[in-house]
């Protein structure tokens, strides 16, 4: 279920969504309220490089919103848990289900805790 939407990102789809994010920031912040935006990877795209003769399309969802100037705070959730992978880590995601793990929680936690707070300075 989680591949057949990689085909709706495409580069002008990505740069759209990130354009209304940052018109809502620039909104928000006239009322001082910063946007945090957040999007969940999924299962496939963490570990699409992972399948052998992986058949299906690679999501360009984060590659592509990481390189777009925000007004916003980016939380990038592939690249937080991909430096889980990355560190060894295991069963980031259940093997039996599509919803990540308490692993993937703390990590997620983790950053927030200790980069947030940067940004709201």
């Amino acid at each position: 279920k989680d591949i057949p939407p990689i085909k709706n990102h495409t580069p002008s789809s990505i740069t759209e969504v990130n354009d209304h994010l940052n018109r809502l920031a620039h909104a928000l912040r006239e009322k001082d309220i910063t946007l945090i935006f957040m999007p969940a990877v999924n299962k496939y795209d963490l570990y699409s490089d992972f399948i052998v003769k992986n058949h299906s399309p690679k999501d360009p969802f984060f590659d592509i919103l990481r390189t777009l100037p925000k007004a916003y705070i980016f939380v990038d959730t592939k690249a937080i848990l991909w430096g889980k992978i990355n560190e060894g880590e295991k069963d980031i995601f259940y093997c039996d289900d599509t919803h990540w793990s308490y692993k993937a929680s703390e990590a997620i936690s983790q950053y927030l805790f200790h980069e947030i707070p940067k940004y709201l300075k």
